[in-house]
């Protein structure tokens, strides 16, 4: 948007790339900020709270379960809990919704099936990377908890190729 404003007569095409980018970074910023979103916002309502595994606690709450280790700083009700689940969960999948039906079917139709394949194995490694950093964390700390290595069951095999052939 700066360099809009500073070239004064610029291209069609510059202007609206610089347009796209301050969108970009409006949009950028308000999921940073957004509490449900697992970044700087849920940061600052968990420590605000004063509850810094809020969103654990929270999906434990949705299955009954309080923590399971005593030194807590503050205890908010379990219909609180289950709310900020719900409303977490429905975010991550509109976010999802939304990134798949924009970019994978623009994929889908500028590259054929090959564009969908690519996307949906990007999300796949996002989804694995992330999956194994929370792992990773917990290995060095496991709170009482006792580590199990997972491995994938006949079943889920069956699932992955299904959802590979669709």
């Amino acid at each position: 948007g700066l360099a809009w404003l500073m070239l004064g007569q610029t291209s069609p095409r510059l202007g609206q790339f610089c347009a796209l980018l301050v969108v970009a970074s409006a949009v950028a910023w308000v999921l940073r900020v957004n509490p449900l979103a697992n970044r700087d916002g849920y940061l600052l309502l968990s420590h605000g709270i004063g509850i810094l595994d809020l969103r654990e606690q929270a999906v434990l709450s949705l299955f009954g379960v309080g923590r399971p280790w005593s030194q807590q700083m503050r205890k908010l009700p379990r219909k609180w809990l289950a709310l900020y689940a719900i409303l977490s969960g429905a975010f991550v999948l509109a976010v999802l919704a939304f990134s798949l039906s924009q970019t994978g079917s623009w994929l889908g139709h500028r590259f054929g099936g090959i564009g969908f394949v690519l996307f949906a194995g990007l999300i796949g490694a996002y989804m694995f990377r992330q999956l194994t950093k929370d792992r990773i964390a917990a290995a060095r700390d496991t709170l009482g908890w006792k580590k199990k290595d997972w491995k994938p069951t006949q079943r889920d095999k069956v699932i992955a190729a299904g959802v590979v052939l669709l």
